[in-house]
């Protein structure tokens, strides 16, 4: 059998579509996996260093944009789709499966056109646009929220999780360094695939201002993007801090196993590794995401226990060092939130 995964351009929407290629191609010997994306995408960099092919069709967002750049974008999801059904037609895939992004739009039209059977699946608890249209042309709909079920028609909605990559999975079966253990506290810090700005700045503030910096049993390991990497790396140094940083990680397992406490973005996949590595997180939505998904996505965790929450209109490093230091000093509820992380899990 052969699988189309269309989608991608960032991490949130790129690694569930790894994660179930590496499924269906563990189902079967002769099982195939063709990704589809853009260029510009955190595809291009990611797939061939993960081993999986890809081809690239033309494709780009068309809400909020202005007259002239929607009728541009429109033109590129047309061109797209002509792509797409020459994509199809060599690979001549079972299924296309829409996982988000640009390149999902005009591969799942062209599936449609070809009479291909077609599925998309939905990360977040507030469904984008483009998830929303494609969902009345699809065979399924996969949905990681129960919340999500009204957008779709009923008759086609599976609520499976969001699927999280074998080595994240790995991970969370090992037996985890226990936060009592001896080691040094370790935070780990991350604004998503491309990092953050905001977070990388705020984190700088907060270690200059605070008592955080003097913590000897303290370590960091710090993803910053590429923007960021050099000015981050110079700022722990100044501070003398034990830090790990990169712009960016590849083997996040690794990362995950070791951390004690988590500073990132509440992306879907985001949220469905911590899950799935049953680690607690101060999440910090980003606040101009579609339809304000992740902090839909944040709250589904805190009501739970299972995480902090600072809104970024309030993120300030006053508010921040005080919540790490809150769960720095207070093991049993940084426990109960990890705890509470692995009930929740459903990759």
């Amino acid at each position: 059998m052969k699988l189309l995964i269309a989608g991608g351009g960032t991490g949130g929407h790129l690694f569930p579509g790894i994660a179930v290629a590496e499924e269906f191609t563990s189902l079967g010997d002769s099982n195939e996996v063709l990704f589809v994306g853009t260029k510009s995408g955190l595809e291009g960099k990611i797939l061939p260093e993960y081993g999986w092919p890809v081809s690239f069709v033309m494709a780009e967002g068309i809400k909020g944009k202005g007259f002239f750049k929607t009728v541009k974008g429109l033109f590129k999801m047309l061109l797209g789709s002509l792509q797409s059904i020459g994509i199809i037609r060599k690979f001549r895939p079972s299924t296309v499966l829409g996982v988000g992004g640009y390149a999902a739009v005009p591969a799942v039209i062209a599936g449609k056109l070809l009479g291909v059977s077609s599925a998309i699946h939905e990360q977040n608890a507030m469904p984008g646009l483009s998830n929303r249209l494609l969902g009345r042309l699809v065979n399924r709909v996969f949905l990681t929220y129960p919340e999500s079920e009204r957008f779709f028609p009923a008759e086609k909605v599976r609520v499976t999780g969001n699927p999280v990559r074998k080595s994240i999975l790995q991970s969370f079966a090992e037996t985890r360094k226990s936060v009592d253990s001896g080691k040094k506290f370790t935070l780990f810090i991350f604004g998503g695939s491309q990092g953050a700005r905001r977070i990388n700045d705020v984190l700088m503030e907060t270690f200059f201002n605070s008592e955080l910096a003097g913590i000897e049993n303290l370590k960091v390991i710090h993803q910053t993007g590429d923007a960021d990497f050099e000015s981050v790396k110079k700022c722990y140094e100044e501070m003398n801090i034990e830090a790990e940083v990169y712009p960016f990680i590849k083997d996040m397992a690794s990362i995950y196993l070791e951390a004690d406490l988590i500073i990132c973005r509440a992306g879907a996949t985001t949220i469905a590794e911590l899950l799935a590595a049953g680690k607690p997180a101060i999440l910090i939505p980003y606040p101009y995401a579609a339809d304000d998904h992740q902090r839909l996505n944040g709250e589904a965790l805190v009501k739970k226990g299972a995480a902090m929450m600072i809104l970024e209109k309030d993120f300030t490093s006053e508010r921040l060092s005080g919540e790490i230091l809150r769960l720095f000093d207070d093991r049993k509820l940084l426990k109960e939130m990890s705890q509470k992380t692995v009930v929740l899990a459903r990759p």
